[in-house]
This record gives C-alpha cells, structure tokens and sequence, in this order.
C-alpha cells in the first residue's frame, strides 16, 4: 500500500502485520488496545502532508515495516548512516523522513529532526538510543526529597483523587516528552495515552528505549490510574482513553519520590499539588490528613454559632411576644374599669352614650 493520503486506512490482517513489524514476535492482538494508536499514526501522518514534499508519501507500508526492522536489528547506526546503508530512488531528505517515520511508529511517539515540532529531536548524527537518552535524561538531584515526609507518597495520590478533589482535568497526549506536564493556570494535566506501546517495548528485545525507563513510565501510570479501581476506568473513558483494560503490565505503583528518576521532577510537581486545599464541596469535608481540619472546623463551628443564633432569637421573639399579648390585656381590662367608673355618674354617661348603654 502506497502512502499516497495522509491515513493509513489499513485491513485489519495489515494491520496486525504492521504491528508485527514494529513489535516481532506479537501475539493475542486485540484491535481495541490499538485504536488511539492507529488514530495517533493517522494524525501524524496529516501533520506531516501538510509540511512535506510528497516524494516523502511515495514508500510502502512494507517500506514502513522495513525501516522499523532495520531501526532494531542496527541499533548502533547514527540516522545518517541508516540513510547511507538503506540506498533508494528516493532523496538522502525523504530517507530520513522516512526513519523517522517508523522510529516514531516503533516508539509510539513523534520523533523529529526539526526541533521547532514537538516531539524526539533524532538529528543526523546520533542513534536513536541517543536521541532518547538527549530527551529522557536522569534526575540525579535530591531535590524535595530530604526529608521522609517529602519522599513520602500517600495512598490517595491518583489521578481520580486529583481530578475530583483539586478540580483538575486529564489531557491526553501522543507526545512521550509532555508526560506529566502539569499546567496549573488550566487546570489541566497531561498523561501520555499509549501504555500499549511502552508495554510492547518493554517485551521486545531491541527496543531503543533503556529498559529502566520503560518499567519508571509505566510505573507512573499504574500509581496515577490504578487498573482495580473502578473510578480509574470512568475518569479514562471521560479522557477518551482506553488503556484500563491492559491491567498492570508488570508494572508497579512506587510510593516514594525518590524511586523516580526519569520522571521525578514532574512527579514532584503532580504531588504538589496536595499542598494546595481542596476545592468546592470537598474543602468543606473532613481530610485523613488533616489539611482540610481549619476550614472544616471554621465552617461548621460557624454553622453551629448562627443556628444557636437564630434559636435564641427565636425564643427571645416568642417571649416578647407572649409579654406584648400580656400587656394588651392587661391594658384592656385598666380601660374597662376606667369606663366603668366614669358611667357610674349620670352626667358623664349622657356624654358618653356609645360606652355607657
């Protein structure tokens, strides 16, 4: 098949090669684990056409599966020595698209040598294993992490528990290298949405990726989304996406900030965000750790204070009212002994005929 549109729109039987080629040796393929990564290649691929000569879509599918093949078994080969080896009708330029374009569909994230787009800068003179070490470096600093209470990261740190208690919302992203960025002005948080391709490079042998980070990825999805929670798979369906079903992929909900050390920093940022009070009806709500304890006693002490309030000015207004009523009758029966006493004279009752029958 020829990439002579932006999209794929591959058979189901092509489609399984074509997975077979990025992953050898895959088995037990469900179609619906590879929805959003089948979206994420036609996406890219649009983004592409749209800054590209077409000469670059003029290579197969098989051409693809070639690329990913020689991208595995030569792992050692800078970018410009792939371009070299691999000898085409096609420019030095479109060949080194063209690996990008399978190193981005191997990885399952957009590699680039423009660094004005997003994604893996992969430039002429590295490997791909360099380009990834360039982008996803290790945290070596001890940075928030001095003290135990710092390390420490509590059982409620999920994604859920952010979303509902802080008001935050999950953004999902194709992009590995905007995992976890958290953007506080939004509110929002992105989760890179392909646990599929990091759990099949972390299978496979051959992998550009350093096996360490892998197992950290995946490790952060497992503590952020936990697979037995029933909130999880909502709060994904809500994100659109669909990875709840994988499970846990031999990975591991690390409670320790210090267990990081590709993704700390970010990590650190996330459980920041603790730090901050709850918002709207949860702030109102007793908190295990006592955070929420000042405002939670602040508002119901004052809930408490205005209901005695208005009890005593209730009694008080029913008291004033039973003496008032008292009053009343007391002055009335004074006003009759008054009128009593003054038709007792004849003179004075022809004057007053309407009070003195």
């Amino acid at each position: 098949m020829s990439l002579t549109s932006p999209k794929l729109a591959l058979s189901k039987p092509e489609k399984i090669r074509f997975l077979q080629d990025a992953w050898p040796g895959l088995e037990n393929i469900d179609s619906k684990d590879y929805e959003r990564f089948f979206a994420f290649i036609d996406n890219h691929l649009e983004m592409k056409s749209g800054r590209l000569d077409p000469g670059y879509f003029t290579h197969t599918i098989r051409d693809i599966g070639e690329h990913i093949r020689r991208l595995r078994e030569q792992p050692a080969l800078k970018k410009a020595e792939l371009v070299t080896e691999a000898g085409s009708h096609l420019t030095g330029e479109a060949i080194s698209r063209t690996f990008e374009l399978a190193a981005s569909f191997m990885l399952g994230t957009p590699v680039d040598s423009d660094s004005e787009y997003d994604g893996i800068n992969w430039n002429s003179n590295a490997t791909l294993g360099d380009a990834l070490l360039a982008e996803f470096r290790l945290d070596t600093s001890s940075t928030g992490t001095n003290r135990a209470h710092d390390d420490n990261i509590p059982l409620t740190f999920t994604m859920d528990y952010l979303c509902s208690r802080y008001r935050y919302s999950v953004k999902r992203t194709d992009d590995l290298t905007k995992h976890l960025i958290l953007d506080k002005t939004n509110s929002k948080i992105m989760v890179y949405e392909h646990l599929i391709c990091l759990w099949n490079n972390r299978r496979f042998k051959q992998s550009p990726f350093l096996l360490d980070f892998l197992k950290e990825t995946i490790d952060t999805l497992i503590l952020l989304f936990p697979p037995d929670k029933k909130e999880t798979k909502k709060l994904l369906d809500n994100a659109g996406i669909n990875f709840y079903r994988l499970g846990h992929c031999e990975g591991k909900a690390r409670r320790k900030l210090s267990e990081y050390h590709y993704w700390r920093d970010r990590m650190t940022d996330l459980k920041g965000i603790l730090d901050d009070l709850p918002r709207g009806k949860h702030q109102l709500c007793w908190d295990k750790d006592g955070k929420t304890f000042r405002d939670w006693l602040a508002f119901w002490v004052t809930i408490f204070l205005t209901v005695l309030a208005l009890a005593f000015g209730l009694g008080f207004g029913i008291v004033g009212a039973l003496d008032g009523t008292k009053e009343y009758r007391v002055s009335r029966q004074q006003e009759a002994i008054a009128i009593g006493m003054a038709c007792a004279d004849p003179a004075v009752a022809k004057l007053l005929p309407k009070y003195c029958p």
